[in-house]
């Protein structure tokens, strides 16, 4: 789907979660995920409310995501239908909780979605997952090597 200037990639019904302290509070609004291709080809992750989900209307939340920026993951341990935009060098990560009619479709859902945010194939999904946790961890250790060096 085409309009504006961008290519809408993946549209999936979801609402925003809210991290306070160690909980997660749910918005009770109706959302809409979007990725989109914009007009100077870079990818863009959008949330916006689903009444407001006219053209002209500017998203809540809209990031550019580059290939290994991020992942959109299943909250691990979660009974619940709650999922994550995992960032890897930040700590910014956003949660959501899918309200589409399907749960069932809920992992495929996911996983086309980190598809389309790294731009690559779905069936890549373990080996970017993979590929992101090992970034994190070198992260991690430059980090933790500055501090011990008083750098």
């Amino acid at each position: 789907m085409q309009s504006n200037g961008v290519q809408v990639l993946q549209e999936v019904r979801a609402g925003r979660l809210f991290k306070d302290a160690s909980t997660l509070r749910a918005d009770s609004r109706k959302g809409l995920i979007r990725v989109i291709e914009r007009e100077d080809g870079l990818i863009s992750f959008q949330w916006k409310e689903r009444a407001t989900v006219q053209p002209d209307c500017d998203p809540e939340t809209d990031i550019i995501t580059f290939p290994g920026d991020a992942i959109f993951i299943k909250i691990p341990n979660s009974s619940t239908r709650s999922f994550m935009l995992k960032f890897v060098e930040a700590d910014r990560d956003l949660f959501f909780w899918m309200q589409e009619p399907r749960a069932e479709d809920d992992a495929i859902r996911a996983e086309q979605l980190s598809a389309n945010i790294n731009s690559y194939s779905p069936g890549h999904h373990a080996l970017v997952l993979r590929v992101l946790l090992l970034r994190s961890k070198l992260a991690f250790k430059q980090h933790s090597s500055q501090l011990h060096s008083g750098a």
